[in-house]
């Protein structure tokens, strides 16, 4: 369970189906009333946390489709899907985490143990990946890069 920025929405997650066929149930509601706004499902393999964009206008999902990772990206108004694509990049390896960076309207970084890759869900690509990002940001979206591992 997440907050939007404002705190005026909630965004629940649930999970169903047997190991290896999951399936997440999302739903969003007003708070504190608890009206829905929307509702829809994806599947994955292994759970990431979904998410809303900075802009609130989409809500990102790490999924697993005919065994290939993919992002779904929903509409926030309406639950609708907008598109899906599968998530490529070189080096890929599995994604432990998604953040969003505040500021940076339709981008998500999927975190993976070795860099940050940079993700622009609106069209669809990868924009950028960079070695030892965990993740971290400041609030206006700047990269807080930790110090390279010694050996």
């Amino acid at each position: 369970m997440t907050f939007n920025k404002k705190q005026s929405k909630c965004l629940l997650v649930r999970s169903s189906g047997p190991i290896g066929n999951y399936k997440a149930h999302v739903q969003t509601k007003h708070f504190p009333s608890g009206d829905k706004e929307l509702e829809f499902e994806f599947p994955y393999k292994k759970f990431v946390e979904v998410t809303w964009t900075s802009d609130e206008a989409y809500v990102v999902c790490y999924g697993c489709e005919k065994q290939k990772y993919t992002l779904f990206v929903h509409s926030a108004k309406n639950g609708k899907l907008v598109h899906k694509f599968q998530v490529k990049y070189d080096g890929f390896k599995e994604v432990q985490s998604m953040v969003v960076l505040p500021e940076k309207a339709g981008i998500v970084a999927l975190i993976d143990v070795d860099k940050g890759n940079i993700i622009d869900v609106v069209n669809k690509k990868h924009v950028k990946s960079i070695q030892g990002w965990g993740g971290n940001c400041t609030k206006d979206g700047k990269f807080g890069i930790c110090a390279d591992r010694k050996s």
